[in-house]
């Protein structure tokens, strides 16, 4: 458990300065916090966004529950304008692993079993809507996500995620 929650400070941290460093480039950089739930528990997270093109974004999440949840998502995005530049949604997918706990229903017993610790693999997707003022981001989103092989296939999480933009 302290282990895990020390591994998640760590890549946090990494994260930032790595954000950090790259604002001399001319790409646009957003860090910031990644407040949601999903199906099964309430997370809090780390997200980098970094643009690669124009309307094309790369964004690194990890997010943990503290408790038994642990993810790392890696997605590519698709921004187009609303009202203005200010105002857009988007779509993308990628990829996540993780440790997770996972439920499988025993249909002879009528048991659901539940388990820890489990490694996942999985593919993301996402879509949602932000804005841009005083270069601050916040961002509302919906993302599926299929996970393997752990003993549930499919969940569905609600995010919130404000960003610095550099």
């Amino acid at each position: 458990m302290q282990t895990r929650i020390l591994l998640f400070i760590l890549v946090a941290i990494c994260l930032f300065f790595n954000g950090t460093t790259v604002q001399a480039q001319r790409y646009g950089t957003g860090v910031g916090l990644r407040l949601g739930n999903n199906d099964i528990s309430r997370t809090v997270g780390i997200t980098a966004q970094q643009r690669l093109m124009p309307r094309l974004t790369v964004e690194g999440i990890i997010q943990s529950d503290f408790s038994t949840n642990t993810t790392a998502h890696a997605l590519i995005r698709r921004h187009s304008p609303v009202i203005s530049k200010r105002f857009n949604y988007y779509y993308g997918a990628g990829l996540s692993a993780g440790v997770e706990e996972s439920f499988v229903r025993n249909p002879d017993t009528r048991e659901i079993i539940q388990t820890y610790g489990n490694r996942t693999t999985g593919m993301d997707f996402i879509v949602g809507v932000e804005m841009t003022l005083l270069n601050v981001t916040v961002s509302v989103d919906y993302k599926p996500i299929s996970t393997w092989p752990a003993g549930r296939s499919f969940s569905v999480g609600r995010w919130a995620s404000p960003r610095a933009r550099f």
